[in-house]
């Protein structure tokens, strides 16, 4: 949902022409993309609940900065920092799908792809919504998502499956 309203927001909000939000669009998920393999490791060594836990509560702590702060660079920081981390984020949510699927690894990768990109496209539906009066409720409600998610990863009784010693 954030990603779906940072040009629109880049642009009416702050001035920025098309190819700078492109530039802070293509910053924000291409710094979550390279952190995947990094989060991704992180999580075979501690263990997927501990990973979710401090990736989704600093990510939803950074969505609210950018639902708050005014000015651009805090804005833009928060923002890439808060969708950095989202992007990040995937595999370890997929890797704990696999772990409680058992057998069943490409119907469940399946449905997680499909509840991800399903919510993302209802996401962007319902940022729009909620930025039909300000835009920065989009974002406002990205991280009060990300802190739920986490909230949700604090209260599921997570098994260390597959967890490697460092």
């Amino acid at each position: 949902a954030a990603i779906a309203m940072t040009p629109l927001y880049l642009i009416s909000h702050h001035g920025l022409s098309s190819l700078q939000a492109g530039f802070v669009f293509a910053t924000m998920v291409g710094i979550g993309s390279c952190l995947q393999p990094v989060i991704g490791h992180a999580s075979d060594r501690l263990g997927r609940k501990l990973l979710l836990i401090v990736v989704l509560g600093a990510a939803g702590v950074s969505g609210i900065g950018a639902a708050y702060f005014q000015a651009f660079v805090p804005f833009v920081g928060s923002l890439i920092v808060s969708v950095a981390l989202l992007t990040a984020i995937r595999p370890v949510v997929l890797a704990a799908a696999v772990e409680v699927s058992g057998e069943r690894e490409s119907t469940t990768l399946g449905i997680a792809f499909t509840m991800m990109d399903g919510i993302g496209a209802f996401g962007a539906l319902i940022a729009g919504m909620a930025g039909n009066r300000d835009l920065s409720q989009a974002f406002m409600m990205v991280a009060l998502l990300a802190i739920l998610a986490c909230v949700i990863a604090i209260k599921l009784p997570f098994q260390r499956v597959g967890v490697h010693p460092p």
